[in-house]
């Protein structure tokens, strides 16, 4: 072989490898993006750089692959709903401690599935791998308990922070919809 065949096949190889990398990078940005949808976009943003968001979510996703998550038992899931129930019934009178409230049983509930302790960006950063569609959902529930905390919120931006509670808190209940309270002592049903 001459050194011009030598230059082209070295050549052909970079250039294969340069294809290959990237192919091999565009397969794992699609499959974050699939996996984390609106949390990537997020995370992408917050990191400034589309490199530095996918590490990570890379290592959200190692993080929590060694957790050992477990699901609630049906006892767990019938008393945690019974909480989430007495919160709803206390909004109408104590808004702003319903919403507290709320905080508090999300984190309960996370707890109780084996996801551990941490200040609020750890946690909605580890429940973004299992449920990152409600990943938006808990930030803006958590902005508006901030901005209760400090009188600003408004009665109706309450209401919204507590049905955003509620989705993330049934999907780690693993129910669809946390049942209504049978019956009040007047026996008026009540709905969230």
């Amino acid at each position: 072989m001459n050194t011009t065949t030598i230059l082209i096949v070295l050549l052909a190889a970079v250039v294969v490898l340069v294809l290959a990398l990237a192919v091999w990078r565009w397969s794992r940005s699609r499959a974050l993006r699939r996996q984390f949808g609106p949390e990537y976009d997020h995370t992408v943003e917050s990191a400034g750089k589309r490199s530095l968001a996918e590490r990570e979510l890379l290592e959200r996703r190692h993080r929590v692959e060694k957790l050992e998550l477990r699901d609630l038992t049906d006892e767990q899931k019938r008393d945690f709903g019974e909480r989430w129930r007495r919160l709803q019934v206390d909004f109408v009178d104590r808004p702003r401690q319903a919403v507290e409230g709320a905080d508090k049983l999300v984190t309960a509930a996370m707890l109780a599935r084996g996801y551990p302790e941490g200040n609020f960006e750890q946690r909605v950063a580890d429940a973004s791998v299992e449920h990152a569609r409600l990943a938006p959902d808990y930030r803006e529930a958590r902005q508006i308990a901030e901005r209760s905390r400090r009188g600003l919120a408004t009665t109706e931006e309450l209401r919204r922070s507590l049905v955003c509670y509620r989705n993330l808190f049934q999907a780690l209940l693993g129910v669809d919809e946390v049942p209504p309270l049978e019956a009040t002592d007047t026996g008026r049903e009540l709905r969230a």
